[in-house]
């Protein structure tokens, strides 16, 4: 979860680059030419390939956004930036399910996400964003296709799909970190459950000590008195002389 979530803030730092510079581009044709914004599109390019780089983010056992298909590249896109639009198209091609673990009996948690509705905002795969929520890929595409065809306004537009996006990302993070945060509590319970077995032990093995070493001195207490009892009795008397 901690890698997953790590991801996550590099593609909101993304985000909030492509913003500051869908701004930059949105600005009147008397603040912007052709050629600023063009400069300005070959930096949304490199952030959408920051973008996908982080979606195919891979740990120690696979993808984390790939579900149960952990070898599976969960984002592919086809097609470069060329000259002018369209941007490349980006495809999801693993597994949509969450991982899930349990934590105690009954209860589990999502350590993964969803990668196709995190990054693509389609959780149902109908191949569309659902309500209020966006495709980052799509989003960065046609912020850069704007910026390519000198188009304020287009530009403009996709500052409130930014918005969207980056308020979709961080609630992605605010469920891992409820999971991380679950997991933990349970974690710390099964120490607690460990600490006072730990407890309860001792003090029957502590019970059982006290128990042996009392018997073992009632024991003793008899035998010594055994012992006096027949050294008395085997004393020689002035009959055993005379007898």
């Amino acid at each position: 979860m901690r890698r997953a979530d790590g991801a996550l803030g590099e593609v909101q730092n993304v985000l909030a680059r492509a913003r500051e510079l869908a701004l930059q581009g949105a600005s009147g044709s008397d603040a912007q030419d052709p050629a600023t914004r063009r400069i300005l599109a070959e930096e949304v390019a490199g952030l959408f390939d920051q973008l996908l780089a982080q979606a195919n983010t891979k740990g120690s056992e696979g993808y984390l956004f790939a579900g149960f298909a952990s070898d599976t590249v969960p984002f592919a896109a086809s097609g470069p930036f060329g000259s002018a639009p369209p941007a490349p198209t980006v495809a999801f091609g693993a597994d949509p399910s969450e991982v899930e673990v349990e934590i105690d009996e009954g209860v589990r948690v999502a350590t993964t996400l969803d990668g196709r509705a995190t990054f693509m905002g389609d959780s149902d795969g109908d191949g569309a964003p659902d309500a209020g929520r966006e495709d980052l890929f799509d989003t960065l595409g046609d912020l850069w296709a704007a910026l390519m065809s000198n188009d304020g306004a287009a530009t403009a537009a996709t500052l409130d799909r930014l918005d969207s996006a980056t308020t979709q990302v961080s609630a992605a993070r605010t469920r891992l970190a409820a999971s991380a945060q679950r997991t933990e509590a349970a974690r710390q319970a099964v120490r607690d459950r460990g600490v006072e077995f730990e407890r309860q032990l001792s003090n029957v093995q502590d019970a059982d000590t006290v128990s042996v070493l009392s018997e073992l001195v009632s024991r003793e207490t008899a035998l010594q008195a055994a012992l006096q009892a027949a050294a008395r009795l085997m004393q020689p008397s002035l009959l055993d002389f005379l007898g």
